[in-house]
């Protein structure tokens, strides 16, 4: 019923606050609202609420049996961007490493490759890490978005350049 009332809510940190009500007030998937969580603390730059929710998550699904944690590390490697490209990547990179082969591993290879080019100004480094990426996995969703991302940071190297 709460959580209901809280759908619509656009603002992260508005957001955040309604999830945390929500797991305090109305646990009845406290997994799920734990998951809410931590992408409303991912929206609102906030790592640390991110890590807490993941914490909290992942000892209430220690199998992974609702298939977040993975996730997880990418919404914390998103939050991180920010303030600290270069920990994102690191974040972005035990995702990979913990999760090889999952959604969350190749969304966070992807992200990988975004971070050097927007953030670090890295092309090379980040047409390298989309090309692994598209080599792991061409048809997956992140594979597919290659190619407009390969042609992104081929521009932005010619325009530095001149």
């Amino acid at each position: 019923a709460i959580a209901k009332y809280f759908e619509g809510v656009q603002n992260f940190a508005e957001s955040a606050k309604a999830w945390r009500l929500i797991v305090e007030l109305e646990p009845a998937n406290p997994v799920e609202a734990f998951w809410n969580l931590a992408k409303a603390e991912s929206g609102s730059l906030n790592p640390k609420g991110v890590r807490d929710a993941a914490a909290k998550l992942t000892s209430l699904d220690p199998k992974n049996e609702q298939g977040h944690n993975d996730n997880l590390g990418v919404l914390e490697g998103h939050a991180q961007i920010d303030a600290d490209p270069k920990l994102a990547i690191a974040v972005f990179e035990r995702v990979v490493k913990d999760f090889t082969g999952s959604d969350g591993a190749l969304e966070a290879m992807f992200m990988i490759g975004s971070v050097l080019g927007q953030s670090l100004r890295d092309y090379d480094g980040a047409a390298a890490q989309w090309k692994k990426l598209q080599a792991a996995s061409p048809d997956s969703e992140w594979g597919k978005k290659v190619p407009n991302a390969l042609k992104w940071a081929e521009n932005m190297k010619s325009r530095k350049r001149k």
